[in-house]
């Protein structure tokens, strides 16, 4: 994994995954620490802090739900990644479409590293879609995290997403490149 210099990272959920062997890391999100403000269960969120660096495949997600809020879990938890096919990071509106998601197991209030295998390509975005408690998110003070009430994660889904300028979810990526 790539050095993280953004200052509100801190993963220490990926520390037990190793990165399978060939290609080179990939890492993709703001991060997965712990993070003590929340938004709402029902939305797909996608996080334009750290875009992927390299094309390749996903194999480990750190989330953390709000840590604020109690003993609650995030359910029926889906990431997946994305790419913008309309505007620009930073409009207020943005369409992003899905490339590729799968469901993971609930997150507990701790926070967890789940396994995946998520197609990725340099520039593309993580995102996630949950119910039940309310995810983390960092007040950052730059980058953007897009929102849609609802679900949106399938592939090939495209949505129109709104802007929430200076916050980033609690989530992370790793991988391998292609």
């Amino acid at each position: 994994m790539r050095a993280r210099t953004n200052g509100f990272c801190v993963d220490d959920f990926l520390t037990e995954f190793h990165l399978p062997q060939g290609g080179n890391p990939i890492d993709v999100g703001p991060g997965a620490g712990y993070a003590w403000f929340g938004l709402s269960a029902g939305r797909t969120a996608i996080d334009t802090h750290n875009p992927a660096n390299l094309d390749g495949v996903v194999t480990a997600i750190s989330l953390t739900p709000n840590q604020y809020v109690g003993n609650e879990t995030l359910v029926n938890v889906r990431v997946g990644t994305f790419y913008i096919t309309v505007g620009n990071d930073g409009d207020d509106n943005v369409t992003f479409k899905c490339r590729d998601s799968e469901a993971v197991a609930d997150i507990p209030h701790e926070g967890a590293t789940r396994t995946v295998s998520l197609n990725i390509h340099a520039g593309d975005y993580i995102g996630v879609y949950w119910e039940g408690s309310a995810i983390g998110y960092y007040a950052t003070g730059g980058g953007n995290l897009y929102y849609l009430n609802g679900e949106a994660i399938d592939i090939g889904d495209e949505a129109q997403y709104t802007k929430s300028a200076n916050m980033a979810i609690a989530i992370y990526g790793t991988g391998i490149s292609s």
